[in-house]
C-alpha cells in the first residue's frame, strides 16, 4: 500500500470532518519512506553483538538508509536513556556497507553498533554494557528513511 493509500478520498460536495485532516497531517508529518518506530529489546551485557532485528538491509533494494534510535536501559539503581541517529550508506567502491555516526543526545547507555556484511547486506548489531542493579530493562526504538538504490 502507498504512504496515502489509506487517507479517505474527499468527495465533492461531501463534509470534511476533522478525521480526514488529521490522517492527512500524520501522514504527511511521517513523510516518505519513514517507518514506523519499531522496539527490540536490549540484552544486558553483551559483549557478542546482537543482531537489531528491525535493521536489514539490501544493497539491491536501498543505497543509504538514516536510522534514529531511543534507548532506554533500566534497572532498580540506575535509569539511562539517549535518543541518536547514524547513517547506513552502501559504498560501491568497497563492496560493502559503512556506518555514519550522527548526533548523540542524552547518557551514554553502553550501547554500541556494529555492522555485519554479507554479499551485499547489511546487518545492524550492537553490544551492550552490564548496567548495575536489579530487575533491568532495556529497549530500542528505531525509526528509518530509505534511499532507493540507483
Amino acid at each position: 500500500m502507498s504512504l496515502f493509500g489509506d487517507i479517505p478520498i474527499r468527495i465533492n460536495g461531501q463534509v470534511i470532518d476533522a478525521t480526514w485532516f488529521n490522517t492527512l497531517r500524520t501522514k504527511l508529518l511521517l513523510g516518505f519512506g519513514d517507518i514506523e518506530g519499531q522496539v527490540v529489546q536490549v540484552i544486558q551485557n553483551s559483549v557478542t553483538s546482537q543482531d537489531v532485528t528491525t535493521l536489514n538491509f539490501d544493497k539491491n533494494s536501498f543505497s543509504q538508509i538514516d536510522v534514529e534510535y531511543f534507548c532506554r536501559r533500566k534497572t532498580d539503581s540506575s535509569e539511562k536513556v539517549v535518543r541518536g541517529t547514524f547513517s547506513l550508506q552502501w559504498i560501491v567502491s568497497l563492496a560493502a556497507w559503512r556506518i555514519k555516526e550522527g548526533e548523540f543526545r542524552g547518557d551514554d547507555v553502553g550501547v554500541v553498533f556494529d555492522l555485519l556484511n554479507t554479499a551485499g547486506v547489511v546487518q545492524v548489531r550492537y553490544t551492550s554494557t552490564n548496567q548495575a542493579g536489579a530487575n533491568y530493562s532495556g529497549n530500542m526504538l528505531t525509526t528509518y528513511k530509505t534511499w532507493a538504490a540507483i
